[in-house]
């Protein structure tokens, strides 16, 4: 910068510092010189190789950046939703579900279906919501996480048979819920051609005092 300024700015180092090692202001101020030519001359080799050739390697880049997201991006899409569509995906619609949000109601049509009571609470006789207390945050980034894994696998043709899976995802489901819904409560993806069914299930009851 041209002229220093803030109050507790401070030249470092001090001209008259001497380091442990004996190096004074002149050898530190070189060695540090030294590095930054050394990052510089680095950084500017991989620039003019990127950039070489008309721009050859970085058009590669970008087309194999592009290849990928084609090939894969979709798939993830279709699990999580895509925000620029205003659409959510079964990862987040079914979680919203679980916890007892009825936000999801505006998911409903298409493929998505919902009975019976989203939240429990709100019910005449109200009860408890499905999943135990303070724990709901946590649940939706553990089950967003898995079902968007599974469901993207599906999708790509590595799992044909979902049954251990849907055991682990139920598994965790019931590890989430108060004790009055475990019961009977499961998740499940149904393989159905190159696509999938995604179906969740919490039964029981569970009245507030």
């Amino acid at each position: 910068m041209a002229t220093f300024s803030g109050k507790a700015y401070k030249a470092y180092p001090d001209r008259a510092f001497v380091s442990r090692r004996g190096r004074n202001y002149s050898v530190i101020t070189g060695l540090q010189q030294k590095k930054l030519q050394k990052a510089f001359s680095k950084a500017k080799a991989s620039f003019d190789a990127m950039f070489a050739n008309n721009g050859a390697e970085f058009v590669t880049r970008v087309q194999n950046k592009a290849g990928h997201y084609s090939a894969n991006i979709p798939n993830t899409l279709a699990l999580t939703g895509a925000r620029t569509l205003g659409k959510r995906g079964p990862a987040s619609i079914h979680v919203r579900g679980v916890a007892s949000d009825e936000t999801l109601l505006r998911d409903l049509g298409g493929g998505t279906t919902v009975t019976g009571t989203i939240d429990p609470l709100l019910q005449d006789t109200p009860e408890f919501r499905y999943v135990r207390p303070a724990l709901t945050g946590m649940m939706k980034a553990a089950f967003e996480g898995k079902i968007t894994q599974i469901g993207v696998f599906i999708l790509q043709g590595f799992i044909t048979d979902p049954g251990d899976y849907n055991d682990l995802l139920t598994t965790i489901l019931k590890t989430y819920l108060r004790d009055a819904y475990q019961s009977s409560a499961t998740m499940a993806f149904t393989v159905d051609g190159g696509g999938f069914t995604l179906h969740t299930h919490i039964d029981g009851t569970d009245p507030t005092p």
